[in-house]
């Protein structure tokens, strides 16, 4: 079994003794080989040091742990770096933030290693589009990027904001969604919500799954064994055991004829087609890689992938 990418048409393009080669994000990829953790760049080069521990880039850094034991985060290329002396933390935000924890509370940090908030809460999640979910006597709301809770703390558990939307739950293990005003625009009714993009998302009705829109309108009715999110106007279902490909008006545009499909990243679908795996581009063109135990989503043409 090897570990390594292979391009678009399936030919490898880079291998080496890794225990793991992760997919190309913001131009790097994490690798592991039994010496330390390591970033590889697009020419497949890792001109930087060893690290027991080290993360993906999230909007520009990397967690990382020194084999000497000292943890923070690093930057592109590793040229800077912010040394921190936490139990830990989570990756950086777009908003410049991340949180740490210290003996068992979590505060906030930006991106010169100050304190926004000193260690204050048993939980805070990333944040997005400038909120971040935080945990107030196993109740859930949401902090501002100052760490001030403007959003009440009243949630049986909740999820970060996605395009507007915020994923939220009642007493009664019921989902719905707020806005950014923190208005529940979706009744908490539903068993199960998904993440909304391209003002969709999915909800399940018994043992089926549909579409609303933003407002909460049934868009698609609940006629779907399986399903996934919108991208580019386009979305996997399951009907009879078999996957296609719908738009945003769900009409097929792919019949149910794959054994998996995935959502679409970067412009494909990860798919299981007669018992080999490939990838489905936007427009229908089936790319397959019968020599591959895994494919994973390309990154500017490159493939991470487990071959025979």
């Amino acid at each position: 079994m090897i570990k390594g990418y292979i391009n678009l048409d399936g030919e490898i393009i880079h291998t080496a003794d890794y225990i793991i080669a992760d997919r190309f994000y913001e131009d790097y990829a994490l690798v592991q080989t039994e010496n330390g953790f390591n970033h590889l760049n697009l020419q497949f080069l890792s001109p930087y040091q060893k690290y027991k521990w080290l993360t993906r880039f999230y909007s520009g850094w990397a967690g990382f742990e020194t084999f000497e034991g000292q943890k923070g985060f690093l930057n592109y290329n590793h040229e800077q770096m912010i040394f921190l002396k936490y139990d830990g933390f989570s990756r950086f935000s777009d908003e410049g933030l991340a949180v740490y924890s210290k003996d068992g509370l979590y505060g906030i940090i930006n991106s010169n290693g100050e304190k926004i908030l000193n260690p204050t809460y048993t939980r805070i999640d990333p944040f997005s589009q400038e909120f971040a979910v935080v945990e107030v006597d196993s109740k859930c709301g949401y902090l501002n990027k100052e760490g001030e809770i403007v959003l009440p703390v009243i949630w049986e558990a909740a999820l970060s904001f996605v395009n507007g939307l915020a994923l939220v739950m009642q007493q009664n293990y019921k989902f719905g969604c707020i806005n950014l005003r923190g208005e529940l625009v979706i009744p908490a009714i539903y068993s199960e919500l998904g993440q909304y993009a391209e003002d969709r998302l999915f909800f399940k009705k018994g043992k089926k799954y549909g579409f609303l829109n933003g407002k909460g309108e049934v868009i698609l009715p609940a006629l779907y064994d399986e399903t996934d999110q919108f991208s580019n106007g386009l979305a996997p279902v399951k009907l009879k055991n078999k996957w296609g490909i719908i738009n945003l008006n769900g009409d097929f545009v792919i019949e149910p004829k794959f054994d998996m499909a995935t959502r679409f990243v970067n412009g494909y679908s990860r798919i299981v087609f007669d018992n080999k795996l490939g990838l489905l581009k936007e427009d229908g063109e089936i790319k397959s890689y019968p020599q591959c135990r895994y494919v994973d989503y390309p990154y500017k043409g490159i493939i991470s992938a487990i071959l025979e």
